[in-house]
């Protein structure tokens, strides 16, 4: 009777196992609550081809001190996954990844899996094939280096966006254009907030190594740069013409106006030297119209001479005919 019973139970399941299909209905699959051994090394407690449910309570080397672990094994000796459910601590609603290859004895590290949720966390590069789109804040690195390039070993230039620090201009960003071929174009934004655009140490809020084209250009005068109309005010002190002349002779430029020298070294400041040379058009205007009313006296007294001369020319020409 024992035997029949026991060949009844063992053809049962043989038969149930063969047959399963996966349709569990309203039933779920169930595990006798084993706690796992997470020192132990891969293919350990389960065997090839199956899936098993681990608790963890307290379990040494376990990713946390509570936590639910499923484990799938495949052929003999071949790729084994652990799936770690985190239940406490920081990583708290996380789920890392484990696994050992063929012929691995080790475990690989556990790592984050992508959720909605959580950061993600990966010493690998990261590749999106397609459009991205952040709604949040997007930070890169820790450190001052290349944040952003594109390209690949071919290319000689691929930084687009790179931080970096120096003595003796402290922090700063490029913004550089990756090319095949060498690149030149960058521009510069140091934490003062002054941008160079080829210029490695920007001293102004902006500096530009070379030509600039524009269609126009507004210059806003600083406070305390006042527009020379003050010249054509009554109690201006104009210097006189015999002044301007010795001075020229002295200096070899004219007064208020920097020197060649000067502007070879220290540059020229557009809006001072606008306002010094409209001071010296208006300062020339005076003396235009100083000159001009000079002019006009001289002119009425030739007219007076003139007209004296002819007088005299008529009486000489009577005086010959007596």
């Amino acid at each position: 009777m024992k035997r029949t019973f026991l060949f009844f139970i063992l053809s049962y399941a043989s038969s149930y196992s063969q047959t399963f299909d996966g349709n569990l209905g309203t039933k779920s699959l169930n595990w006798t609550q084993n706690q796992k051994d997470f020192t132990s090394p891969p293919r350990v407690g389960i065997d090839p081809m199956s899936i098993k449910l681990w608790d963890n309570y307290n379990s040494a080397n376990s990713p946390s001190q509570y936590g639910s672990l499923l484990e799938i094994n495949g052929r003999v000796n071949h790729l084994v996954s652990q799936l770690y459910f985190v239940g406490s601590g920081a990583d708290n609603d996380k789920i890392k990844y484990r696994t050992a290859f063929y012929g691995q004895n080790d475990w690989t590290e556990w790592r984050n899996i992508l959720d909605s949720k959580n950061d993600v966390e990966s010493t690998c590069n990261l590749k999106i094939e397609g459009d991205g789109y952040i709604a949040g804040n997007f930070s890169v690195g820790n450190n001052h280096g290349v944040k952003l390039s594109v390209g690949n070993s071919l290319w000689i230039s691929t930084s687009i966006i790179e931080t970096g620090y120096t003595d003796a201009i402290g922090d700063f960003t490029d913004l550089k254009v990756a090319s095949y071929r060498d690149s030149y174009g960058f521009i510069r934004i140091l934490k003062n907030g002054n941008v160079g655009i080829g210029a490695t140490n920007p001293d102004s809020k902006l500096t530009v190594a070379g030509k600039i084209h524009a269609q126009e250009v507004k210059v806003t005068l600083s406070a305390g740069t006042a527009v020379p109309d003050y010249v054509f005010a009554k109690d201006y002190k104009l210097k006189s013409l015999n002044e301007v002349e010795e001075y020229i002779k002295q200096n070899s430029h004219l007064p208020e106006i920097p020197s060649a020298q000067e502007i070879e070294k220290n540059g020229l400041m557009l809006a001072d030297m606008n306002m010094s040379l409209l001071k010296k058009i208006e300062e020339m205007t005076l003396y235009m119209i100083e000159q001009g009313k000079e002019i006009k006296n001289l002119k009425k007294e030739n007219e007076a001479l003139r007209t004296f001369s002819d007088r005299l020319s008529k009486i000489e020409n009577q005086l010959e005919k007596k």
